[in-house]
């Protein structure tokens, strides 16, 4: 296998961020997210944890988390500009 096509360990290929307005935790996501969002994220999520699990790839965990993150967080700023009216 050529050396420039290998992955290295070391590199980060993903980032999964947690915390602050941008970053809501898996729990917040849940606290926060109308019910039937609700269903949808944790569906999503634990498919994306039992793909982690079975194949060691973080890349499914970080891209659902990274969507509802971006969810969340597009709903906060629309809720605040509602409440601001």
């Amino acid at each position: 296998m050529d050396d420039e096509h290998t992955s290295d360990p070391r590199r980060a290929e993903c980032v999964i961020g947690f915390g602050g307005p941008e970053h809501a935790t898996p729990a917040e996501l849940r606290a926060e997210l109308a019910d039937d969002l609700r269903m949808d994220f944790e569906e999503e999520y634990q498919a994306a944890l039992a793909e982690a699990n079975a194949n060691g790839d973080l890349r499914a965990l970080a891209d659902v988390l990274s969507r509802w993150q971006g969810e969340l967080a597009r709903r906060r700023v629309s809720d605040g500009e509602t409440d601001l009216r």
